[in-house]
Protein backbone atom coordinates (compact mmCIF):
# COMPACT_ATOMS: atom_id res chain seq x y z
CA UNK A 1 0.00 0.00 0.00
CA UNK A 2 2.98 1.95 0.43
CA UNK A 3 6.59 1.50 0.26
CA UNK A 4 8.62 3.07 4.04
CA UNK A 5 11.82 2.22 5.06
CA UNK A 6 12.19 0.76 9.07
CA UNK A 7 15.46 0.20 9.95
CA UNK A 8 14.46 -0.61 13.52
CA UNK A 9 11.47 -1.50 15.72
CA UNK A 10 11.25 -0.55 19.36
CA UNK A 11 8.58 -2.71 21.43
CA UNK A 12 6.98 -0.78 24.21
CA UNK A 13 3.76 -1.26 26.06
CA UNK A 14 2.65 -4.12 28.20
CA UNK A 15 2.82 -6.83 25.63
CA UNK A 16 6.54 -5.63 24.87
CA UNK A 17 7.24 -7.23 28.76
CA UNK A 18 6.44 -10.38 27.06
CA UNK A 19 9.70 -12.66 26.59
CA UNK A 20 7.86 -14.63 23.89
CA UNK A 21 6.96 -11.32 21.84
CA UNK A 22 9.71 -10.25 21.90
CA UNK A 23 11.66 -13.72 20.65
CA UNK A 24 9.02 -14.19 17.90
CA UNK A 25 9.62 -10.10 16.62
CA UNK A 26 12.98 -11.31 16.55
CA UNK A 27 13.16 -14.53 14.67
CA UNK A 28 10.55 -13.08 12.44
CA UNK A 29 12.31 -9.90 11.46
CA UNK A 30 15.52 -11.73 11.55
CA UNK A 31 15.52 -12.73 7.38
CA UNK A 32 15.04 -8.93 6.86
CA UNK A 33 17.95 -7.67 9.14
CA UNK A 34 15.36 -5.28 11.40
CA UNK A 35 16.61 -5.34 14.81
CA UNK A 36 14.30 -5.38 17.27
CA UNK A 37 14.94 -3.82 20.58
CA UNK A 38 12.63 -2.54 23.90
CA UNK A 39 13.12 -0.62 26.71
CA UNK A 40 14.15 -1.35 30.08
CA UNK A 41 10.88 -0.67 31.34
CA UNK A 42 8.19 -0.57 28.00
CA UNK A 43 5.05 -0.05 30.06
CA UNK A 44 6.44 2.85 31.47
CA UNK A 45 7.85 4.29 28.18
CA UNK A 46 4.44 4.94 26.70
CA UNK A 47 3.67 6.94 29.69
CA UNK A 48 6.94 8.63 29.82
CA UNK A 49 6.31 9.73 26.03
CA UNK A 50 2.86 10.99 26.64
CA UNK A 51 4.23 13.09 29.38
CA UNK A 52 6.75 15.00 27.20
CA UNK A 53 4.28 15.40 24.32
CA UNK A 54 1.90 16.82 26.70
CA UNK A 55 4.78 18.94 27.75
CA UNK A 56 6.11 19.76 24.65
CA UNK A 57 4.07 18.75 20.99
CA UNK A 58 7.65 19.74 19.15
CA UNK A 59 9.45 16.50 19.85
CA UNK A 60 7.42 15.15 17.21
CA UNK A 61 8.27 16.97 14.10
CA UNK A 62 6.71 14.91 11.63
CA UNK A 63 4.31 12.03 10.98
CA UNK A 64 3.46 9.49 8.60
CA UNK A 65 0.14 9.40 7.20
CA UNK A 66 -2.03 6.40 7.69
CA UNK A 67 -4.51 7.60 5.25
CA UNK A 68 -5.17 9.31 2.13
CA UNK A 69 -6.77 12.74 2.37
CA UNK A 70 -8.98 15.21 0.24
CA UNK A 71 -12.22 16.24 -1.07
CA UNK A 72 -15.42 14.84 -2.80
CA UNK A 73 -15.74 17.34 -6.34
CA UNK A 74 -17.24 17.18 -9.52
CA UNK A 75 -14.82 17.24 -12.69
CA UNK A 76 -15.18 16.35 -16.51
CA UNK A 77 -15.77 12.77 -16.86
CA UNK A 78 -12.84 11.01 -18.17
CA UNK A 79 -13.91 7.90 -19.88
CA UNK A 80 -11.89 4.52 -18.34
CA UNK A 81 -11.62 6.50 -15.17
CA UNK A 82 -14.37 7.71 -14.14
CA UNK A 83 -17.31 5.15 -12.57
CA UNK A 84 -20.24 5.13 -15.47
CA UNK A 85 -22.66 5.26 -12.46
CA UNK A 86 -21.03 8.95 -11.61
CA UNK A 87 -21.54 10.13 -14.79
CA UNK A 88 -24.09 12.85 -15.49
CA UNK A 89 -24.90 15.86 -17.64
CA UNK A 90 -24.23 19.53 -16.71
CA UNK A 91 -24.88 22.70 -18.67
CA UNK A 92 -24.51 20.28 -21.81
CA UNK A 93 -21.01 18.94 -20.87
CA UNK A 94 -20.56 15.02 -19.55
CA UNK A 95 -19.54 15.23 -16.03
CA UNK A 96 -18.35 13.16 -13.27
CA UNK A 97 -19.53 13.42 -9.49
CA UNK A 98 -17.84 12.28 -6.31
CA UNK A 99 -14.43 12.40 -7.46
CA UNK A 100 -11.94 12.08 -4.94
CA UNK A 101 -9.20 15.27 -5.40
CA UNK A 102 -6.56 13.78 -3.27
CA UNK A 103 -4.15 17.29 -1.06
CA UNK A 104 -2.10 14.29 0.88
CA UNK A 105 -1.40 10.50 0.08
CA UNK A 106 -0.90 7.59 2.64
CA UNK A 107 2.80 6.77 3.37
CA UNK A 108 3.79 10.60 3.28
CA UNK A 109 5.82 12.29 5.13
CA UNK A 110 4.38 15.29 6.43
CA UNK A 111 5.43 18.05 8.78
CA UNK A 112 3.58 19.20 11.94
CA UNK A 113 1.78 22.00 12.41
CA UNK A 114 2.64 23.49 8.78
CA UNK A 115 -0.16 24.67 6.62
CA UNK A 116 0.76 22.17 3.43
CA UNK A 117 -1.18 20.55 0.75
CA UNK A 118 -2.50 23.57 -0.81
CA UNK A 119 -5.09 23.60 -3.82
CA UNK A 120 -7.20 26.04 -5.20
CA UNK A 121 -11.14 25.76 -5.94
CA UNK A 122 -13.95 27.67 -7.77
CA UNK A 123 -17.76 27.61 -7.36
CA UNK A 124 -20.11 26.26 -10.00
CA UNK A 125 -21.95 29.27 -10.21
CA UNK A 126 -20.17 33.04 -9.46
CA UNK A 127 -23.43 33.60 -8.02
CA UNK A 128 -23.19 31.52 -5.00
CA UNK A 129 -22.82 33.10 -1.78
CA UNK A 130 -21.63 29.52 0.00
CA UNK A 131 -19.91 26.49 -0.77
CA UNK A 132 -18.96 23.62 1.20
CA UNK A 133 -16.08 21.17 0.81
CA UNK A 134 -16.61 17.14 2.24
CA UNK A 135 -13.48 15.99 3.14
CA UNK A 136 -12.51 12.16 2.51
CA UNK A 137 -9.83 9.79 3.48
CA UNK A 138 -8.91 6.69 1.52
CA UNK A 139 -7.15 3.55 2.24
CA UNK A 140 -5.70 4.22 -1.40
CA UNK A 141 -2.75 5.80 -2.91
CA UNK A 142 -4.86 6.91 -5.60
CA UNK A 143 -8.26 7.20 -5.19
CA UNK A 144 -10.68 7.39 -8.18
CA UNK A 145 -13.88 8.40 -6.23
CA UNK A 146 -15.07 9.53 -2.37
CA UNK A 147 -17.61 6.10 -2.60
CA UNK A 148 -15.42 3.43 -3.30
CA UNK A 149 -14.87 0.96 -0.84
CA UNK A 150 -12.06 1.90 1.75
CA UNK A 151 -13.09 6.16 1.90
CA UNK A 152 -14.72 7.80 4.77
CA UNK A 153 -16.31 10.35 5.28
CA UNK A 154 -14.71 12.80 8.16
CA UNK A 155 -16.31 16.18 8.27
CA UNK A 156 -17.23 19.36 6.17
CA UNK A 157 -15.90 22.50 5.68
CA UNK A 158 -18.22 25.66 4.66
CA UNK A 159 -17.09 28.53 3.39
CA UNK A 160 -18.67 31.89 2.92
CA UNK A 161 -17.59 34.32 0.12
CA UNK A 162 -19.61 37.86 1.97
CA UNK A 163 -19.74 40.31 0.34
CA UNK A 164 -17.84 41.38 -3.01
CA UNK A 165 -17.39 44.89 -4.31
CA UNK A 166 -15.16 44.09 -6.80
CA UNK A 167 -17.19 41.93 -9.55
CA UNK A 168 -14.50 41.86 -11.80
CA UNK A 169 -12.94 39.36 -9.15
CA UNK A 170 -13.27 35.62 -9.55
CA UNK A 171 -14.48 33.77 -6.79
CA UNK A 172 -11.96 30.88 -5.34
CA UNK A 173 -11.14 29.16 -2.18
CA UNK A 174 -7.56 28.12 -1.10
CA UNK A 175 -7.79 24.90 0.39
CA UNK A 176 -4.77 23.53 2.56
CA UNK A 177 -4.06 21.10 5.54
CA UNK A 178 -1.65 21.30 8.58
CA UNK A 179 -1.57 17.59 10.51
CA UNK A 180 -0.97 17.73 14.21
CA UNK A 181 0.19 14.52 16.25
CA UNK A 182 -3.95 14.16 16.52
CA UNK A 183 -5.63 16.75 15.06
CA UNK A 184 -6.49 17.65 11.33
CA UNK A 185 -7.38 21.07 10.56
CA UNK A 186 -8.46 22.20 7.27
CA UNK A 187 -8.13 25.86 6.17
CA UNK A 188 -10.45 27.49 3.60
CA UNK A 189 -8.99 31.26 2.44
CA UNK A 190 -11.70 32.91 -0.38
CA UNK A 191 -10.16 35.20 -2.84
CA UNK A 192 -12.83 38.01 -2.59
CA UNK A 193 -12.57 38.61 1.15
CA UNK A 194 -9.42 36.84 2.54
CA UNK A 195 -11.20 35.64 5.38
CA UNK A 196 -10.23 32.33 6.78
CA UNK A 197 -12.11 29.15 7.39
CA UNK A 198 -11.17 26.40 9.40
CA UNK A 199 -12.25 23.20 10.44
CA UNK A 200 -11.00 20.83 13.43
CA UNK A 201 -11.10 16.57 12.95
CA UNK A 202 -9.66 14.03 14.92
CA UNK A 203 -6.71 12.67 12.99
CA UNK A 204 -7.59 9.27 11.66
Amino acid sequence: MCNVSINSIILVGGFAESSYVMQYMRESLRSHNIPVVRPHLPELAVLNGAVLFGQNEKIVKSIILRHSYGIAMTMEFVPNKHKEDEKYELDNMIMANNVFRKHATIGQTVPINEWICSKEYYPENERDRKTTFFIFTSDSVDPVHTTEKGCKYIGQVVVDFGYNSDSTMRKAVKLEFKFGATELKVRAVTSTSSKQHVSYFKLQ
